[in-house]
């Protein structure tokens, strides 16, 4: 009983955090700003490069080893690259301030972030992501001169 209780409690916890992660299906170019988890696949006809900032974050990268090519920035960042048995690079960065640029044609990241995130995807990429999102804005209604009367 007392493993069961705390094991009971952290999924009550997990569950609705899991379930307000929303779906959106991104065709480049476009800027997305959110906060906490997100992950998702992107694909291209020719490289191109991504750019993600994260307040403070970890994040995995993974997509063909000889396609792939990351570049972590930030205080403190570690990056750790493997490759297995597939032929598949996979990439993990972590620290603050985290600035993660990553070229590729085909290529799906996860990401657990603490605070903000920014991610900039350019022309001619698409594909899924799924995370919080940040709603924008509706645009300002103009101002109307007052009707004379």
């Amino acid at each position: 009983m007392r493993k069961t209780l705390p094991l009971l409690v952290l999924a009550a916890l997990l569950v609705p955090a899991a379930a307000q992660a929303k779906k959106l299906e991104v065709d480049g170019p476009a800027s997305i700003v959110g906060r906490g988890p997100v992950h998702g696949a992107l694909h291209a006809e020719s490289p191109a490069t991504v750019n993600l900032r994260f307040r403070a974050a970890v994040v995995r990268i993974t997509g063909k080893a000889d396609d792939l090519n990351v570049t972590c920035n930030g205080r403190r960042a570690k990056t750790l690259e493997r490759t297995n048995r597939r032929g598949l690079k996979v990439v993990g960065c972590m620290g603050r301030g985290l600035q993660v640029s990553i070229t590729a044609t085909r290529f799906g990241f996860a990401a657990r972030s603490r605070g903000a995130y920014g991610i900039q995807i350019p022309e001619g990429m698409s594909g899924v992501l799924f995370g919080h999102f940040a709603h924008p804005e509706a645009p300002a209604e103009e101002e109307r001169p007052a009707a004379d009367s």
